[in-house]
Order: structure tokens, then sequence, then C-alpha cells
């Protein structure tokens, strides 16, 4: 995808056809995100002349440490936040799994 002045526009080109590719204001595929799953790694590597994932040249870099209460307290706590929202997400997932459970249950015992 290619961000423009006038919106998003969805890039293809064959790579056996040769030649120039086209551009096109729709997703050519669907979900748009599709590509962003498990084949997209493999795939860029296999372009970048590697094997594998991990086989290619490292970046050179340091480790880094930092404690997000201490050093970045907003970041804490809003990772804290989307943490208590999933764990709610979770409780309310269970409570409809378990009362779907018992309605089929129900629904057996009548039938």
């Amino acid at each position: 995808m290619m961000l423009t002045g006038r919106g998003k526009a969805w890039m293809r080109h064959q790579p056996a056809g040769g030649g120039e590719g086209t551009a096109v204001r729709r997703a050519l595929w669907w979900p748009p995100t599709k590509i962003a799953g498990r084949y997209l790694s493999p795939y860029l590597a296999a372009h970048h002349g590697t094997d594998a994932v991990g086989e290619g040249p490292q970046p050179d870099g340091q480790p880094v440490e930092l404690d997000l209460e201490r050093d970045v307290p907003a970041t804490a706590d809003a990772l804290r936040q989307a943490s208590f929202r999933g764990e709610a997400e979770r409780a309310r997932f269970v409570e409809r799994r378990a009362e779907a459970r018992r309605e089929a249950q129900a629904s057996r015992q009548k039938g």
C-alpha cells in the first residue's frame, strides 16, 4: 500500500511478467491486512537472499533496558490499563461461553 496525497493506493506487479506495475484505489485482496500475516517474513527473506528469518545479517545495535514505571510512567499506566481491559474481556468471554454451555445443556435436556 502506498499513501498518497489523495488517499491510499495499492500497488501490483507480476514478478515474472516484468514491465511496469499498476496502482488501484481498492485493496487487491481481502482483508487488506492479509499479507501482514505469517507469509510476509519468509517472502521478504527469500527476496533478500536468506533461507530463513534470522539467518541474514543482523543490524548493529545496543541493548536497552528501560524501567517503564520509573522512566516513562504514562506508558506504564497505558500498558497497565490495556492489561486490565484484556482481563475484563477474557472474563466476559468465559462468562458468555459458560452461559452458552448451560443453554445448550438445558435445550438437550428438554429435547
